[in-house]
C-alpha cells in the first residue's frame, strides 16, 4: 500500500487531498512544525513514506499581517524542519510543498513559473521565503522536491476572511439600497476549488513531479464578476457596487507545464457560488 506522510491534514486542502487519496495509508503530522526536534521524531516514527505534502501554514492575509512573526516561523522555519527531517534520514520521500500564487508580481499577461516574482503582501512574501528554504534543503540533502504554487481557491468551509465568504457576508449583510465601495474588484484571479487542486496533487504525485508547478486553470475570472453572481443569487440587486482602484492585481495562471502532465483543470463559477449560498426555496441561507 502507498503511504503519504502530510503536515496540515485537517484544513481544507489536507481534507479534501485525503478524501480524493481515501485509499492511500496517511501518517499525519498533528504538531507545531516549528518544533524541530518534534518533526524529526515524528519523521523517524513514520516508517517509509512513498510521498510528503507538507501543507501547513498560516494563510489568511489579516492573520499573517496580525502576526508576522508567527507567521514566519510556521511557513518558513516550518518548512525548513520539514525538509530537515527527511534530509537527515536514510527514507527519502518525494516531497511536495504547497506554495502560492501570491509569490508573483501582478501581470496582466499569463503567469509562467520563470515569471517574475513580487509578492504583493506579507503572505506572499512567507511562501517565497519557504520556496527558497525548501530548495536549498533539497539541494543540500539531495531531495526530490516539487513545488506547487496554487491559485485562488474557495469553498463553503472557508471563513469569511477569504474573498468570495467575504464578499457573501458583506453583501448579505449590507442595509437596503447600501453603495458599497469594493476595492481591488477590478482585478482578476484564476479560481479552484480544493477538489480541483488535488486532482493536480494527484498526478503529481503519480509522476513524482519536480520542480515548480502552476496549479490553476489558465482562465482569469474578474473579481467583479464574482461579487454580481453573488450580488444576483442573494438576491440584493438593491446594492450598488462601486469599484475602488487601489488593490487591483492580476494573477493567472500559464497551465503549460501542468498540462504537459496531462492535468487540465476546468472552474465552474455559477456550481461554485450555488455551493456557497444555498437556497432555502427563494430565501438564502449564508453559512455564518
Amino acid at each position: 500500500m502507498i503511504r503519504l506522510g502530510a503536515t496540515g491534514l485537517s484544513g481544507v486542502l489536507g481534507r479534501a487531498l485525503r478524501a480524493r487519496l481515501k485509499e492511500f495509508e496517511w501518517v499525519s503530522f498533528e504538531g507545531d512544525v516549528t518544533d524541530a526536534a518534534a518533526v524529526k521524531a515524528w519523521y523517524a516514527d513514520a516508517g517509509r513514506l512513498d510521498g510528503l505534502f507538507h501543507l501547513a501554514a498560516v494563510v489568511p492575509l489579516r492573520e499573517v499581517e496580525a502576526d508576522l512573526p508567527r507567521a514566519t516561523r510556521v511557513n518558513v522555519e516550518g518548512t525548513c524542519s520539514v525538509l530537515d527531517a527527511a534530509g537527515e534520514s536514510s527514507a527519502r520521500p518525494w516531497i511536495f510543498l504547497a506554495s502560492t500564487s501570491h509569490v508573483y508580481a501582478s501581470s496582466a499577461e499569463p503567469l509562467k513559473e520563470t515569471s517574475p516574482l513580487g509578492p504583493a503582501n506579507a503572505y506572499g512574501r512567507t511562501k517565497l521565503q519557504a520556496e527558497e528554504s525548501a530548495n536549498d534543503r533539497a539541494r543540500r540533502h539531495g531531495l526530490e522536491l516539487c513545488i506547487g504554487r496554487i491559485f485562488s481557491y474557495s469553498t463553503p468551509e472557508q471563513p469569511a476572511s477569504y474573498f468570495i465568504p467575504a464578499i457573501i457576508k458583506k453583501l448579505s449583510e449590507a442595509p437596503r439600497g447600501a453603495t458599497l465601495e469594493i476595492p481591488g474588484i477590478q482585478g482578476t484571479r484564476d479560481f479552484l476549488t480544493p477538489e480541483l487542486i488535488c486532482e493536480a496533487f494527484e498526478v503529481l504525485l503519480a509522476k513524482k513531479a519536480s520542480g515548480v508547478y502552476n496549479i490553476g486553470t489558465g482562465t482569469a475570472v474578474k473579481l467583479i464578476d464574482i461579487v454580481s453572481a453573488v450580488r444576483a443569487r442573494l438576491g440584493r440587486e438593491d446594492l450598488v457596487i462601486v469599484p475602488r482602484d487601489e488593490g487591483t492585481v492580476h494573477l493567472r495562471a500559464d497551465v503549460s507545464k501542468l498540462r504537459s502532465l496531462g492535468v487540465e483543470l476546468r472552474f465552474d463559477l455559477a456550481a461554485l457560488i450555488e455551493r456557497m449560498i444555498p437556497l432555502d426555496g427563494k430565501k438564502a441561507t449564508i453559512k455564518r
